[in-house]
């Protein structure tokens, strides 16, 4: 499962509960960041369906606190539980030292690893406004990272998750790309049920002349 939600596959919040209820002490092993990656799907589906209030909000992010720092226990480094601690931070006391530097942490340990990229972009773009410079350009890197390893799927999904006030910018990224992949991402944002209309997209459902 947590695997599975690792390349971003969801479920529900039970199950996501009943699996971690079964979840005994763990050593330093692998097992650790599998836990996280069920605390952080939890953290996910809750706050997209907003059914976490009160005590119960309390709850996934102590979960999520306690596994970010039971993994950091065994591996100072890693980056998907600095992460985890940002998401923490942002949500308990807003965008100040304490997050930024989590996120300053996350982004040092893991600057080129896919799937933590896609995790971590749209959350840097939100907070874009109140990062240092060097977390901005980090977030960037991000981007062309994923549109250089032709991660089209998880292109799509940061430009429809993103503010609309950032989103110009990265769109105007793909201008130089090969037609092809601009197709592909105009296609993946189709599935999406995305309405992004943009010059550097190829919408191959237009007439000819106006592609």
């Amino acid at each position: 499962m947590a695997q599975a939600a690792r390349v971003g596959q969801t479920f529900e919040i039970a199950a996501l509960q009943g699996m971690l209820a079964k979840v005994e002490p763990l050593s330093c092993a692998g097992e650790r960041q599998s836990v996280l990656l069920l605390h952080l799907a939890l953290f996910d589906r809750s706050a997209n369906l907003a059914w976490a209030g009160g005590s119960r909000s309390d709850d996934v992010l102590a979960g999520l606190n306690e596994a970010a720092l039971a993994r950091l226990r065994c591996t100072p480094s890693d980056s998907l539980a600095w992460f985890a601690l940002y998401l923490v931070s942002i949500r308990q006391d807003g965008l100040g030292p304490s997050a930024i530097a989590r996120l300053t942490a996350a982004y040092r340990n893991a600057p080129h690893e896919a799937w933590l990229q896609m995790l971590r972009l749209p959350a840097a773009l939100a907070a874009w406004n109140g990062l240092p410079e060097t977390l901005r350009k980090a977030a960037l890197n991000d981007f062309d990272d994923l549109v250089a390893a032709d991660l089209n799927p998880a292109v799509a999904a940061v430009l429809v998750k993103i503010p609309a006030t950032r989103r110009e910018a990265l769109l105007a990224k793909l201008c130089p790309l090969q037609r092809t992949q601009r197709a592909a991402i105009a296609y993946e944002l189709q599935k999406l049920r995305s309405d992004l209309d943009h010059p550097c997209l190829i919408d191959e459902s237009r007439p000819i002349f106006m592609r």
